[in-house]
């Protein structure tokens, strides 16, 4: 039989149809099932058949019904009540599903349609307008997809249309690195900062060339320098303007050596004396995200340089230390990745001007060793050809 539409003698209008099942006792009947609109009934034929999938493999369940009603905002605070993981994480996911829920709140989980979801993704943009990142675009899909799934075996919904997105154009999967392509970029980045924010200048060069994340340097205080060696130790981070003696990994919390340019920065700003935090907001307290993020998007603005978002400092260090020949070693212990394949999966585009670099300094020690001329090897020329950044 197929889904009948009848009109009530109130004007309202139902849709009723017959199915086979096998209940819990192996026993086959035929139900009738009745719902307000077509696709409701569509997704309870679907939830019954898979029931009955379920029954003839002999799995018990309880008694058959339709799914049970909660509305989203409902929905995310019984998982985030019920959340087991780190507190960080949490605040992050809340976060997260800050603008699914301003949507969606105060719907029926299982009214929520893919084409709702569609018209949702396709027009987030920041309060001000601005577009946001894909990464954040994926953070908050993921978010609401999370929250769903959760729902589904609860018997809150049966499919979960967020599986119908397409991932943002420029998400490749992971946190792909999009760093500045130069030192004169940076410089120029840093200039325009510094125009804005009196340790902005600094701030900048000091963040490409140590590769810290902002939660680290904006919790950095003058006493955890070291410039004989030197080095900064990363002793806390800063989350939403609460400064914690905890890192964001168990490895997190671990000296980082400081190149030259990062030491002229720290001294630029005469730090003999000084106490409290090195990089403070304007008003002297640690910075909150989204204040320091408004202040960033002005100042690429006033640099000419294509835009990225701050976390995108710490990937220039990276790949500017691979195209300085540096071992990806070194940068990953600087970055205090837990594995060395994690900084391979980040940068792999930009090592083959790392080794290619290697390959020239093999070559130059066999010519040297050999008495030949010490001339450029057919590697060292390649190098100008191979991607960098």
């Amino acid at each position: 039989m197929a889904p009948t539409k009848v009109t009530l003698s109130d004007g309202r209008t139902r849709w009723k149809d017959r199915v086979w099942i096998v209940d819990q006792h192996g026993k086959r009947k035929r139900v009738k099932l009745t719902a307000d609109t077509k696709r409701e009934l569509e997704e309870l034929i679907d939830r019954l058949r898979d029931q009955t999938r379920k029954h003839k493999l002999g799995v018990r369940d309880d008694e058959i019904v339709a799914p049970k009603l909660i509305s989203y905002d409902d929905l995310c605070e019984m998982m985030l009540d019920r959340y087991v993981h780190r507190q960080r994480s949490k605040e992050s996911l809340e976060r997260a599903l800050r603008s699914s829920r301003a949507q969606f709140g105060s719907r029926l989980v299982r009214e929520i349609t893919l084409e709702d979801v569609e018209l949702w993704f396709g027009t987030l943009t920041k309060p001000d307008g601005r577009p946001l990142t894909p990464t954040t675009r994926y953070n908050y899909l993921t978010a609401m997809r999370q929250v769903l799934n959760y729902g589904r075996p609860r018997g809150y919904l049966t499919d979960n249309p967020t599986y119908g997105i397409s991932l943002p154009h420029g998400y490749s999967g992971t946190d792909a690195a999009d760093p500045f392509e130069s030192w004169k970029e940076v410089a120029k980045v840093a200039d325009a900062l510094g125009a804005l924010y009196p340790r902005g200048r600094a701030l900048v060069i000091f963040v490409c060339a140590t590769g810290l994340r902002y939660e680290e340097w904006s919790a950095i205080e003058w006493g955890d320098f070291d410039l004989s060696v030197p080095q900064v130790h990363i002793m806390r981070t800063n989350t939403e303007g609460v400064i914690e003696p905890r890192g964001k990994t168990s490895g997190s919390l671990a000296p980082v050596l400081m190149q030259d340019l990062a030491v002229e920065a720290i001294r630029s700003l005469a730090p003999l004396g000084n106490t409290g935090l090195v990089f403070p907001d304007p008003d002297g307290q640690p910075w909150l995200d989204h204040r320091f993020r408004k202040l960033w998007y002005d100042a690429m603005t006033i640099s000419g340089v294509r835009y990225r978002p701050p976390k995108h400092m710490r990937h220039t260090y990276a790949t500017l230390a691979l195209a300085a020949g540096l071992p990806l070693e070194f940068i990953s212990k600087q970055l205090r990745h837990s594995e060395l394949e994690t900084t391979r999966k980040h940068y792999a585009r930009w090592l083959r001007s790392a080794d290619l670099h290697w390959l020239n300094v093999a070559n130059t020690h066999a010519a040297a060793d050999l008495g030949g001329p010490n001339r450029p090897s057919a590697a060292k020329k390649r190098i100008t050809q191979a991607d960098s950044p």
